[in-house]
């Protein structure tokens, strides 16, 4: 495993972040939430993964776990 299942439920200018067992993770996926926040639409679920990459573009789960551990968000990205 190499990212965190996610899915995006944005709803007239809210975001939450879903993981695969329905946990609400906004607060911990917060600047992708952020992101959504801002996109064009009213109502859209967006279906992926939460990464953090490496410089050459390649997933880095540990990375991703240390960012989870220290609260930061900023170096996390979604694939859909």
């Amino acid at each position: 495993m190499d990212d965190y299942r996610c899915q995006l439920h944005i709803w007239h200018g809210t975001a939450l972040a879903y993981t695969r067992r329905g946990y609400d993770w906004a607060n911990r996926f917060k600047s992708i939430a952020e992101a959504a926040k801002t996109l064009p639409v009213r109502e859209a679920i967006i279906d992926g993964e939460v990464i953090v990459a490496t410089p050459d573009g390649l997933s880095d789960f540990g990375a991703l776990q240390e960012d989870l551990g220290s609260g930061r968000s900023d170096r996390m990205t979604s694939l859909s």
